[in-house]
Parts: C-alpha cells; sequence; structure tokens
C-alpha cells in the first residue's frame, strides 16, 4: 500500500464530498482537517472519527480499501458530525427526522445547550447521518453482519440503536 497516493485519493473524494456539503449551504467540512490515523481502525467498523470540537476528520488509511459508495458515505457521515459540532445545539433528531432549533419548543438558551450536550451517542450518530442525507440527497444505510456494520449509500438497513 502506497499511503500517500492513497490518501490523496482519500483527499480527493473528502473534498468533493465537502463540495456537496458547501452547495448546500454547511461551509464547515470544507474547513475540517483530514487526518490519516491508523488508530480510526480499532474495530470492524471503524475507520474514521470527528474530533470533539468539528475541526478534524481522522480516517484509517485501509478506508480506501472499502467499496466506493461506502467511502463517500463514512465520509458524508464524518461532514455530518462537522456541521453538528461547529453549530452547538442547532441541530437535532425528533420524531424520526432532522430538526433545527428554531422547530423545537421554546427553551432557555442554557436548558438547550445543556440537553444538546447530553444527547445519547444514538441521537448524536442519527443527526449526523440525517445531516449527511440531506446534503447528498440519498439514505445512509448500514451493510454487513451483527456488529460490524459500516455506512453504504442507498443502499442497506437502517442505523440500528446502540451501534457504535
Amino acid at each position: 500500500m502506497d499511503s500517500e497516493s492513497d490518501f490523496a485519493i482519500l483527499e480527493t473524494i473528502w473534498q468533493d464530498v465537502t463540495a456537496q456539503f458547501l452547495r448546500n449551504g454547511h461551509e464547515e467540512p470544507a474547513r475540517a482537517a483530514l487526518v490519516l490515523d491508523e488508530a480510526m481502525h480499532d474495530s470492524c467498523r471503524h475507520f474514521a472519527g470527528t474530533t470533539p470540537d468539528g475541526k478534524s476528520v481522522r480516517v484509517a488509511p485501509i478506508l480506501i480499501d472499502m467499496p466506493a459508495d461506502t467511502v463517500i458515505a463514512i465520509l458524508a457521515h464524518e461532514g455530518g458530525h462537522v456541521v453538528d459540532l461547529s453549530n452547538p445545539g442547532r441541530w437535532w433528531f425528533r420524531n424520526g427526522k432532522l430538526a433545527l432549533v428554531e422547530e423545537l419548543p421554546t427553551r432557555g438558551l442554557k436548558k438547550l445547550l445543556s440537553a444538546w450536550r447530553d444527547r445519547s451517542d444514538d441521537e448524536l450518530e442519527r443527526v449526523a447521518d440525517a445531516i449527511a442525507e440531506s446534503v447528498l440527497g440519498m439514505r445512509i444505510g448500514y451493510v454487513g453482519t451483527g456488529s460490524c456494520l459500516v455506512e453504504a449509500l442507498g443502499r442497506g438497513r437502517p442505523r440500528p440503536k446502540g451501534l457504535r
């Protein structure tokens, strides 16, 4: 494996994904750094992750070996995290769909931000998928077996509750 040329391919795909986010009014992913990180592949289903501040997306070199629709879906999912984490309190997952803070019942800002920080892992992941789906115009499904499920564009089952 030539990690330098493989990373260049991943960077090109990341740029294509972030361009789609830009066309949909989200510049945050284009500002996030893409970083190669072997440690991101710490289980059968982990290939990428976004830092808690949304300023970088870390990808495992082995991501390049995945099907193209999975690579795009994973990077778009991470782009969804970047958008979400860069806008505290703005994005929510309610009644099975993405909701903006303006669509929620009125709350005090402090209470709202506290609730946003306390979201479950499932809600955090569903928000990332929903943002990515709204940008790509395609559903992100999950393919694989058991707990080794990975993102895929337009195919697979909905994200199972508790998938980490």
